[in-house]
């Protein structure tokens, strides 16, 4: 099974009454709003996986993405309550952890469970799982409440449960945390004898199998445009565009999979283009950051 983070957002639509006292359901969830709304997530790495109806199920490489996505959708919903006398209304799930099979598919269990925490969540909440929360950057901690635990939610496996909260200063806190802004950063990639580095002069460069790619990387497994790395507001960003998926190993022994998805890098790792860590001999094509302070 392969990691990978999941969000699951279930909407709906309710109307006020003439002394904005009554509530009741007015209407379906409309494709554009949905539509919208996967676009939001879209930009913090989502891979679309389902968009009918009321609920929206997104794929992310990291929690963090998940999570950070899902906080911005509730937000953006909050802020535009009442607008035409209706209130678009959210309830969500985050999960990570090995939820897709070798065939990229979400695993049952996965699916089952996010529609539990799901059920179980306030208008504008997002629910989790410990294992969820272990993954998470210490600037989405801020957020976290525990809450007691549905018997019918403990039966499906989850030992922890907790909600987060929107808050302003999330994002703000995070880009402080990446901040490279005041000192130069530069990535280096090697692979045997062959070395690149990205850096603000040079900001983005593509890895694959064609002879035309700034790092080539000859091997079956390869596209011909693999992925590319990009600097981009003070972060160094892979974003993949294969057919077989990225594989990133960090520095602590995180492994993400990615797949048409884009993902921050820092520190140092390990790099495999289409190939899973557990092949004898991959191609493993090393990676680190290093910033100077002025």
């Amino acid at each position: 099974m392969l990691n990978c983070a999941l969000l699951l957002a279930e909407l709906e639509t309710l109307h006020y009454g003439a002394k904005g006292k009554s509530k009741k359901k007015e209407r379906a969830v409309r494709p554009a709003e949905i539509a919208a709304l996967a676009e939001l997530s879209h930009q913090y790495g989502a891979v679309l996986v389902e968009d009918e109806a009321d609920r929206l199920l997104c794929r992310f490489p990291t929690a963090d993405q998940a999570v950070l996505a899902a906080l911005r959708l509730a937000e953006v919903l909050q802020a535009d309550a009442l607008v035409g006398h209706t209130e678009l209304r959210v309830r969500m799930a985050a999960l990570y952890g090995p939820c897709l099979d070798a065939r990229e598919r979400i695993s049952e269990d996965s699916l089952t469970l996010l529609d539990g925490l799901v059920q179980a969540a306030a208008v504008g909440e997002v629910l989790t799982t410990e294992g969820t929360l272990a993954e998470l950057s210490p600037a989405l901690h801020s957020r976290v409440r525990d809450m007691e635990m549905p018997t019918e939610i403990s039966e499906l496996g989850a030992h922890r449960i907790a909600a987060l909260v929107p808050g302003e200063e999330i994002e703000a806190r995070l880009a402080t945390d990446n901040e490279l802004s005041r000192g130069s950063s530069r990535l280096s990639l090697v692979l045997g004898d062959t070395r690149l580095a990205v850096t603000a002069d040079h900001p983005a460069i593509t890895i694959g199998r064609s002879e035309e790619s700034d790092f080539p990387v000859i091997r079956k497994t390869v596209s011909r445009i693999h992925a590319r790395i990009e600097h981009r507001l003070g972060r160094f960003l892979l974003i993949d565009e294969s057919t077989n998926g990225t594989f990133v190993r960090m520095l602590d022994g995180k492994e993400v999979y990615l797949k048409h998805q884009e993902l921050p890098l820092w520190g140092q790792g390990v790099l495999s283009l289409g190939e899973p860590f557990s092949v004898e001999s991959p191609a493993l094509i090393e990676f680190s950051v290093e910033t100077t302070w002025h």
